[in-house]
């Protein structure tokens, strides 16, 4: 299943600002990153209110590099965890309940289904489509189908 708006409200709903579930979520949503990316982005990663990464897909092939905008939704999200949350020395944004990385994509991906029961969840459900108006600053396809729905007409 696709996510469709009324499912992304839902989930927002259940998961204020300030939740490691709602992080998440934004970051699925505003980066159009994959699950192997998202449990690896950090602060390391913010450069110039950009998140600058190689995308894990990508290492072995074209080795892009992408630098897409902090949006202010996913910015809300990131000032909203509060400090003190992370380990020592754990500078990933998202992190389980003992404030460490999670040990690998299917871990998270396992723990962000357990974060919304009611929906069929997955974080590769949450982005399955292009996502046009990033495509367009970083020449990538990445994928996700809120954006390419609610993105713009291109103009001519």
């Amino acid at each position: 299943m696709t996510w469709m708006p009324p499912q992304i409200e839902q989930y927002r709903n259940r998961w204020p600002l300030g939740s490691m579930a709602r992080l998440a979520l934004e970051l699925l949503l505003n980066v159009a990153a994959r699950r192997y990316d998202v449990h690896e982005l950090g602060l390391t990663h913010i450069k110039d209110s950009k998140l600058v990464w190689r995308p894990h897909k990508t290492l072995r092939s074209t080795g892009k590099q992408l630098a897409i905008s902090i949006t202010p939704e996913l910015r809300a999200a990131l000032d909203a965890i509060p400090k003190g949350i992370r380990a020592d020395g754990v500078t990933t944004f998202v992190v389980n309940e003992h404030g460490r990385q999670f040990a690998s994509a299917a871990t998270f991906g396992s723990r962000f289904a357990d974060w919304c029961p009611w929906l069929d969840c997955s974080p590769s459900s949450v982005t399955t489509a292009e996502f046009d108006p990033i495509a367009r600053t970083v020449s990538v396809r990445p994928r996700c189908v809120l954006w390419r729905m609610l993105a713009p007409p291109a103009s001519s």
